[in-house]
């Protein structure tokens, strides 16, 4: 009887961590519905549990963590494609804004943010980069942020030599 309940309260908090990453690393949920989702994932086995019917209720834990876990999959890619056309939306209206105030440190920050997000690191350093110099007594979290680009932007330089460095090795002769 105890794995069973253990392994009820695994399938029980599974989801509400996926919603949580949902939120915060992946940021494809916003808060209201996060939170209803949470709601809904607790009160539905709990009510099927009271009314007597727990295999029905463990049969919905199962499932709805079954669902959550390849979720992440299926989505990925119609995700990033999604993040990356809004992420290049919110870049245009930024540069919109620094066309008319060059001065807004505020607006360098978060076109610099929306460049990292879509792995522009080139271009993330240089907006931090004048939003740092231009509010250099609010930039303590966009230097943070820099140094992040910097070394995302190392790590991708370091395989990308190594991938060309791959191609380029010939094979050993066989004699």
């Amino acid at each position: 009887m105890v794995p069973l309940i253990i392994l009820t309260i695994l399938l029980l908090l599974f989801p509400v961590a996926m919603i949580v990453r949902a939120i915060v690393v992946t940021k494809v949920m916003g808060g209201l519905l996060a939170i209803a989702s949470i709601i809904a994932h607790i009160t539905i086995p709990f009510t099927l549990w009271r009314l007597d019917l727990p295999w029905l209720a463990f049969s919905y834990l199962v499932m709805s963590s079954l669902a959550w876990a390849i979720l992440p999959f299926v989505g990925s890619a119609g995700d990033r494609n999604a993040r990356r056309r809004i992420r290049n939306e919110d870049i245009e209206r930024y540069e919109r804004k620094i066309r008319r105030d060059p001065t807004h440190a505020a607006a360098h920050s978060a076109l610099a943010d929306a460049y990292f997000e879509i792995e522009r690191y080139d271009e993330a350093i240089e907006a931090f980069d004048r939003a740092i110099v231009l509010d250099p007594d609010h930039s303590r979290l966009d230097r943070w942020k820099r140094s992040q680009a910097i070394e995302l932007r190392t790590q991708r330089e370091r395989q990308r030599s190594k991938t060309s460095q791959d191609s380029t090795e010939t094979p050993p002769r066989r004699v």
